[in-house]
């Protein structure tokens, strides 16, 4: 499934656990506020880049506006407050 092995991973592993049983381990992963959409996907694999805005909007062909409007999206459904949190979030939900 591509970029949603890990997510299924999960699943699978939460539906074969009895209600109220306790594994030892990292505690969940928080679900996101909203799951992103494929553009703010393919923008999220930008950012561990360290690229402007600017850059970005030239490589996808949209206005810097357009990428701007996509990284606050993603920074709201990570519960991020900027680009480095929004890449280390990622990263350890395997969104990355």
């Amino acid at each position: 499934m591509g970029d949603l092995d890990g997510f299924a991973s999960r699943i699978l592993t939460r539906s074969a656990q009895a209600p109220g049983e306790n594994r030892p381990g990292p505690g969940p992963t928080p679900a996101l506020v909203a799951p992103l959409t494929e553009r703010e996907r393919v923008l999220l694999r930008e950012l561990p880049f360290h690229q402007s805005v600017a850059d970005i909007a030239r490589k996808h062909n949209v206005s810097p506006n357009t990428v701007k409007t996509h990284l606050r999206n993603i920074y709201q459904k990570l519960e991020a407050t900027d680009r480095a949190r929004a890449v280390t979030i990622a990263q350890e939900r395997g969104l990355l």
